[in-house]
């Protein structure tokens, strides 16, 4: 007989392994529209911040070293902080650098001009970690079979997920536990 495509399988259904996100970058890479993802010509060369990676201030203006999603490294670029949109991604990079700042020197400092490598270091490191407990995360609630969200943090050092974890669904609360 003739052979069956995915597509022609009505009943066939397959779980992606890939977020959202990464669909998109990967069709901005490739430089392709693609509607049901949200990318159109509209939007396709739009750029979005991945995670920051340094920072320094020249007279008054702060300028942040930006790694870009969907691009290595060797790509990133320093830009100007009203060049950026990302909030959130602002608000956590200063967060990040506070608590850097106190571990290694005790205190935070305020009119900082540059980062020493050390303190950079720490914070690409975080932004990584940061990813890969989100995408974790993402498997994790993907796999659940509870109205529950499962939230993945790690505010204590700088491991990842852990290598020999293996998520159980069938557990049984006992009782006098919510």
């Amino acid at each position: 007989g003739e052979p069956k495509m995915a597509e022609n399988l009505k009943a066939c259904s397959v779980c992606c392994k890939s977020t959202w996100s990464q669909l998109q970058d990967l069709c901005r890479l490739e430089k392709v529209c693609c509607p049901d993802l949200g990318i159109t010509r509209k939007n396709l060369y739009d750029f979005e911040v991945e995670y920051l990676c340094d920072y320094m201030k020249i007279r008054d203006e702060e300028y942040y070293l930006v790694k870009w999603r969907g691009y290595s490294d060797a790509e990133n670029t320093w830009e100007p902080r009203k060049n950026l949109r990302c909030v959130n991604i602002l608000k956590q990079f200063h967060r990040d650098l506070e608590q850097a700042l106190v571990r290694c020197e005790g205190k935070v400092r305020k009119n900082i001009r540059l980062l020493d490598q050390g303190i950079t270091n720490y914070l690409v490191q975080k932004a990584k970690q940061r990813q890969a407990l989100q995408q974790w995360e993402y498997e994790l609630n993907a796999k659940r079979n509870h109205k529950g969200r499962i939230v993945v943090e790690n505010e204590v050092d700088l491991d990842g997920p852990p290598r020999d974890f293996v998520y159980i669904n069938e557990y049984k609360v006992g009782d006098g536990i919510i």
